[in-house]
């Protein structure tokens, strides 16, 4: 973590509210005015609204009093903070970076550290639900503090398993129990913590009071939510019923596992509904042993990262590393495990050189879809392991995801499921035209009437919508009200779909609600952070927000994660919004060019090339390509931008449509 000066103020705001200064703990006598700088703090120091702080806070009262009791306020905090605490420019507010140490900030810095050290601070940071004695009746409020509540209490049951993995791995079973212990606390219908404590139960020696726990499991879930543990949980049961294993107890960091039973024992698994896939252990080809924990971490860590991947059903590192040191048929492994595609790999060290190959191999027919060998300088190991790992969870998702649809389109419409029917749609949504679009439209439509309650297909439609109508492939009104209608029900079927957020963003953005949008970019980010789309995504509303420099890096990192995407046009595109944005309009220019001779249809880059090339002062350059474009989007005029392009400030809006005048767009 950063360590720099000392702040003057430490606020607690996870468990009681609390702010403590020179003199001692700070008594507030209003509590809008304790919540007032607890927002503030959580969203430090980026700038907020004054009509969403008057909104969250003052909600129900007429638009001049709340105003003036978000002044008195203010007032009140910087007379506890100091005269130049609080920043203020007009239309927005925020809390000077140094004045206050949050914990909330502190909890959530330690979480991106990652470490053991880092995650053990984190969950001693984390004391309880966030402002659990402040309570402002505004609905507004009591939505933003839910939503926080139960984002944070994920990062830190998250924390609270990945320490417990981690101590397990280096055979501290007993400080795996506690980890495992405090989330089951915390939530005790966590199935993965469940499935942490037996795992360190049966490692430190106690095997009946893991299978004991597990019939605990069995009546908890049962009871609470009327389902079964899942296969990973099962999976690891069976380890320890195997009669071959009896008297023999779990190796923390080679669990038993991995003694394969023999292939007649292995009955043939059917395939998931969706997309599944084993990584096996890679294969360390460096001719020595200790290089052998490099290569189990490299395919641990695939399985975790591919695991980010909702859509994605992927096999447990408990079955996979069964095949572990044996020359395995990629068809034996799908028949053993259910799975349609495997990934498998090899590492070689050759003193401080690092080779490490990959290949993607559909299991059922023996193809390869995709194959990369990646050559490293060892330096921080753990560096280059979680660069690579990233690299390659990134990489195989659009892949999967295209030959999934390859294989849809094959087929008629009747006979596909709602996957199947989402992964068709996938093949016309990467081309960025308009005919593609409506048949994206239908496949999605198609998926939610065969299943409702699918979330991926309601996440994707509701993207599809509202980004149809940023496009003027639609109306705008149905575009956005459908759009939002998919995502919220998505969001409620299943918080964890990483597209019902981005559908929710790119809504929220849509409409001008710029700091909904990026938060809703940024979950989706959380929620994978291997994913190219998603920081992509990121990159845009950052963009269209006038974030440039933030902007630029998430393109940036969309493209470092997937070099060969097919969305690239996209990528480019949120990058050259941010160029633009800064005033970089060659660079716009640029990056707009790119992304048009990837996709030629795609009619945000053609609006931005225009404005773009005009503002560079390549004006005729621009009228002669604003007349062509005329041609694909008749809808085009000034009205039509203000109402469809989605800038967040006037200011950036207004440059927009200069770059459009000078194109030679006209008024009407």
């Amino acid at each position: 973590m950063d360590n720099g000066p000392p702040c003057k103020f430490t606020l607690s705001l996870l468990g009681r509210f609390e702010l403590t200064g020179p003199a001692g703990s700070v008594e507030f006598a209003s509590k809008k005015a304790a919540g007032l700088l607890a927002f503030l703090a959580c969203k430090a120091p980026e700038g907020q609204r004054r009509d969403r702080l008057t909104d969250l806070l003052w909600g129900s009262q007429f638009e001049t009093q709340a105003r003036q009791n978000l002044r008195q306020a203010l007032y009140v905090l910087r007379r506890i903070l100091g005269d130049g605490s609080i920043a203020s420019n007009g239309h927005y507010v925020s809390l000077k970076t140094g004045v206050v140490d949050c914990d909330v900030r502190r909890f959530e810095a330690l979480i991106r550290e990652g470490g053991r050290d880092a995650l053990a601070a984190a969950i001693g940071v984390y004391k309880g639900h966030l402002l659990v004695d402040i309570d402002v009746a505004q609905e507004t409020w009591r939505d933003w503090l839910t939503g926080e509540r139960q984002r944070l209490q994920r990062l830190a049951l998250d924390a609270m398993v990945r320490l417990g993995e981690l101590e397990l791995a280096s055979g501290k079973a007993e400080a795996a129990v506690k980890a495992a212990d405090r989330a089951i606390a915390e939530n005790d219908v966590r199935e993965d913590a469940h499935r942490l404590l037996i795992g360190a139960l049966a490692a430190s020696g106690r095997r009946p009071d893991a299978l004991r726990h597990y019939e605990h499991l069995v009546a908890l879930l049962k009871h609470e939510l009327d389902v079964e543990p899942d296969a990973d949980t099962k999976a690891l049961i069976r380890e320890l019923r195997n009669p071959a294993q009896v008297g023999t107890e779990l190796e923390p960091d080679r669990p038993s596992a991995s003694r394969p039973r023999a292939q007649s024992e292995a009955p043939s698994l059917p395939l998931p509904d969706r997309p599944s896939i084993a990584v096996l252990p890679f294969a360390n080809m460096s001719g020595d042993p200790d290089q052998e924990y490099f290569a189990d971490g490299i395919s641990e860590d695939l399985i975790t990262g591919l695991s980010h991947i909702h859509w994605l059903f992927v096999i447990a590192r408990n079955s996979t590393f069964v095949y572990k040191h044996r020359a395995v048929d990629v068809k034996q492994v799908s028949r053993e495990l259910g799975v349609r595609y495997v990934l498998e790999g090899s590492v070689r060290r050759t003193g401080k050189h690092l080779r490490i190959s990959a290949q993607l191999i559909d299991a059922m027919t023996g193809g390869h879809h995709w194959a990369e060998r990646y050559d490293r300088e060892l330096g921080d190991i753990f560096a280059v392991q979680d660069e690579i790992t990233r690299s390659v969870a990134a990489a195989i998702e659009p892949r999967l995801l295209a030959a999934e649809g390859v294989r849809a389109l094959s087929r008629s419409s009747g006979d596909l499921g709602a996957w199947e029917l989402v992964a068709r749609a996938q093949t016309h949504f990467w081309r960025l035209t308009r005919p593609d679009y409506e048949r994206a439209i239908d496949s999605l439509e198609q998926a939610v009437e065969a299943n409702p309650e699918y979330a991926p297909a309601r996440s994707q439609l509701g993207f599809c919508l509202v980004f149809a109508a940023h496009m003027g492939w639609i109306g705008h009104d149905r575009g956005l009200l459908s759009g939002r209608e998919h995502a919220m029900r998505a969001i409620s079927l299943d918080d964890r779909d990483p597209w019902a957020h981005v559908a929710l963003g790119y809504w929220a953005m849509m409409e001008r609600q710029t700091e909904d949008s990026i938060a809703a970019f940024r979950r989706a980010v959380d929620l994978n952070p291997n994913s190219a789309a998603a920081h992509s995504h990121l990159s845009r509303g950052l963009a269209f927000a006038g974030r440039d420099r933030e902007a630029i890096e998430h393109g940036e990192e969309a493209i470092r994660l997937s070099p060969l995407d097919p969305e690239m046009a996209l990528f480019l595109g949120a990058i050259a919004v941010a160029h633009y944005a800064a005033g970089r309009d060659a660079e716009a220019a640029k990056y707009t060019t790119e992304a048009l001779r990837l996709r030629p249809g795609f009619q945000g880059a053609q609006r931005l090339r225009c404005a773009s090339l005009a503002q560079a002062g390549r004006v005729d350059e621009a009228r002669s390509f604003l007349a062509t474009v005329r041609r694909e989007q008749a809808q085009l005029s000034i009205d039509w931008i203000r109402a469809s392009v989605p800038y967040q400030t006037p200011q950036l809006m207004e440059r927009f449509l200069e770059g459009m005048r000078k194109a030679g767009l006209d008024e009407d």
